[in-house]
């Protein structure tokens, strides 16, 4: 997926998984809370991510009373950051398979 130069730079200022102050990128991106909801639709998602924000009250940045949302890239679960996308896709492919046996009143499971 390729992204844009401003998505871009709010996956590299997360990249390293801390908090970030959204002042960070305030001058370089134009409307970054529609960026990163686009990011975690997307890209983040299909890498396991998503991307969580709270107030930062200058715990961040150390802007006292800063009014902006600090960022931070979260895994969806462990599970998802520890697999690789052909093992989430077979997993998938053989649950598939389960529900279609289940479904046309085939055995799902043979006893050997």
């Amino acid at each position: 997926m390729k992204l844009s130069p401003q998505k871009e730079i709010i996956v590299g200022i997360l990249r390293d998984r801390n908090w970030h102050c959204g002042s960070e990128w305030l001058n370089r991106i134009k409307d970054d809370r529609i960026r990163i909801s686009e990011l975690n639709k997307g890209y983040m998602l299909e890498k396991g991510y998503v991307i969580k924000g709270e107030p930062c009250k200058g715990r961040f940045c150390g802007r006292t009373k800063c009014p902006l949302d600090a960022r931070k890239a979260v895994p969806l679960t462990p599970l998802a950051t520890q697999q690789s996308k052909d093992e989430r896709e077979a997993m998938l492919a053989y649950s598939r398979e389960l529900v279609r046996r289940f479904d046309a009143g085939e055995p799902v499971f043979s006893v050997v």
